[in-house]
């Protein structure tokens, strides 16, 4: 078996991103109305209502794009786990 490099990516989240979340954090599973109850999203990661909550000053929040295999063509999103519905992430 040949060795093959899997290559992850980097990107950020922008201020369009971060303005429909501010628009619907109300309708997240995992913040509390206070901000002070949180869920633990994959691998530990904090939610990126959370990361905003915490971090509002920051105008960015990076996600790694990591391939889920070197035959698949399914990529994983790292770093941005949320308990938005689905119409809102679509």
């Amino acid at each position: 078996m040949q060795n093959e490099e899997v290559v992850c990516h980097l990107t950020q989240t922008d201020e369009r991103c971060h303005e429909i979340i501010r628009a619907n954090t109300h309708l997240a599973a995992k913040l509390s109305e206070d901000g002070s109850e949180y869920g633990t999203g994959p691998r530990y990661c904090p939610t990126i209502e959370k990361k905003m909550w915490v971090f509002p000053d920051k105008l960015t929040h990076n996600v790694w794009l990591e391939p889920e295999g070197i035959d698949s063509h399914v990529v994983y999103p790292n770093g941005i786990s949320t308990g938005l519905p689905q119409d809102i992430q679509e």
